[in-house]
Parts: C-alpha cells; sequence; structure tokens
C-alpha cells in the first residue's frame, strides 16, 4: 500500500498511538473547524506583518526631516492593523491553502 502523507479521521494522541475520530459529536467537529480556521487566519496575519516590517526595512533613510519620536510605534501599530484587516478579508491565499491542509491531515 502507497503511503501518501495523508491520515483521514484520526488523531494522534499523546501517547503516538492513531486512534479513529468517531467519538466526536458534529458540534465539536464545528467547533474544530472554527479554531483551526482563527489560527490560519493569526498564521497569515504574523506573516503579513513580517512581511510589512522587512519591506519597510528596505526603504533608505533619507536624511531630510529629523526621525520623529514614536514613528517606530506607529509604523509597528499600523503594520499589525494592516496584517489583521488583510487577513481577516481573504488575506493573500495562505490561509486557504494552510487550513486545507491542515483538514487533509486530520
Amino acid at each position: 500500500m502507497q503511503n501518501t502523507g495523508i491520515v483521514s479521521k484520526q488523531r494522534l494522541f499523546p501517547d503516538g498511538v492513531m486512534k479513529p475520530d468517531t467519538n466526536i459529536s458534529m458540534e465539536e467537529k464545528v467547533e474544530r473547524e472554527k479554531k483551526l480556521k482563527k489560527v490560519c487566519a493569526d498564521f497569515e496575519s504574523l506573516f503579513i506583518y513580517n512581511m510589512l516590517r522587512k519591506m519597510r526595512s528596505t526603504i533608505p533613510k533619507s536624511g531630510l526631516m529629523n526621525e520623529m519620536k514614536g514613528k517606530d510605534t506607529y509604523e509597528t501599530i499600523m503594520d499589525q492593523k494592516v496584517s489583521e484587516d488583510l487577513s481577516n478579508k481573504g488575506g493573500v491565499g495562505i490561509q486557504k491553502m494552510l487550513f486545507n491542509q491542515i483538514k487533509i491531515g486530520r
């Protein structure tokens, strides 16, 4: 039998033994799916935030204006909000891909 790397309807318990995932109710499955979607959205938000920070760090300092106090804090908060909003509105696709991959593996 070929190993595809996909484990269907099973979960890994702390003792490392694979057991069927048949004893959970529909409500619990829905709740788990909501939590998984939230985690995937949070991951994408962090990814976008780090991408924005790295992009901002590539902009050279011109020296024409004095550095304003609190500018770094403002930019950090702005990057966090933009990344959260972008992720909540569908993001860049990482959230969906990650969710589908993890859901298949469950």
